[in-house]
This record gives structure tokens, C-alpha cells and sequence, in this order.
């Protein structure tokens, strides 16, 4: 409901589980809350300061929001600081830790610093044209 009030123009079921069961009502839905959610990290002082330090990564900080509550993710940073993993719930710390490895494994990097969007887009090389690899390549 708050994300139909917020985005009245996006068109979505008002009934949840017959928008739910529509994939592509529950998907524009996902990514509105997704978008907000992140509008609203940015805003936070907290946040800026994680970013800026290397305490957290964008990615990764969406991604907690987005799991747990994203209203606390600001507490847990300022008094967590450098161990502000520790502070969010056992479920999210899970969710990092199987975000970090699928990053690990799709994009090779190292699990325990999770890429930002902007360092990837940078630093990820080109897939060969398989039509121009040399068998044993």
C-alpha cells in the first residue's frame, strides 16, 4: 500500500496477493521499494559516512537494508562502526554472507568486500568471443 501511495502512476494491484502472483506487478513493486529504500539510506549522514569510509559498500548496505529493517541500518552503523555486521539480525548477516559469495563467484571478488556498482562497471573485463578462443584458452 505504501508503495502504490508513493507511486501512483506505476499502476499496482491494490490487492497484495493477486499483485503478488503477477510477475510483472510484483517485480515494478520490488524495485520501487528497492528504489525508495535506497533514496531514503542515502539521505542518512550515517550512511554517507560508511560509504565514504570503506566500512560498507552500497551493494552491501542495500542489501541489509532491503533484508532487515532499513530504518535501524543507520543505529546499527553509528554504533557499530567498523562492526556494525555484528549488530544486524543473524537472518541479514546470513544474507550478506550469501551475497558476498555469489559476488565472489560471478564477479570474483573477494567475499568479504562485496563490489560496488561503480568499481564493477570500472573493472569488469569484456567475455571473449568464443568464436575468437583458441581451444585450451
Amino acid at each position: 500500500a505504501g508503495i502504490r501511495a508513493n507511486h501512483p502512476g506505476a499502476g499496482l494491484e491494490a490487492d497484495f496477493v493477486s499483485g503478488m502472483q503477477n510477475h510483472a506487478n510484483a517485480t515494478r513493486a520490488m524495485l520501487l521499494y528497492i528504489q525508495d529504500t535506497w533514496k531514503d539510506l542515502a539521505r542518512r549522514d550515517q550512511i554517507k559516512q560508511a560509504l565514504a569510509s570503506g566500512t560498507a559498500t552500497q551493494a552491501e548496505l542495500l542489501a541489509a537494508g532491503y533484508n532487515s529493517n532499513p530504518m535501524k541500518l543507520a543505529d546499527y552503523l553509528e554504533r557499530g562502526g567498523d562492526s556494525w555486521r555484528t549488530l544486524i539480525p543473524a537472518e541479514t548477516q546470513m544474507y550478506l554472507r550469501i551475497y558476498a559469495e555469489v559476488d565472489s563467484l560471478v564477479y570474483g571478488n573477494s567475499p568479504t568486500q562485496p563490489s560496488q556498482d561503480a568499481t564493477l562497471a570500472a573493472t569488469t573485463k569484456p567475455v571473449a568471443d568464443p568464436r575468437q578462443v583458441e581451444a585450451g584458452d
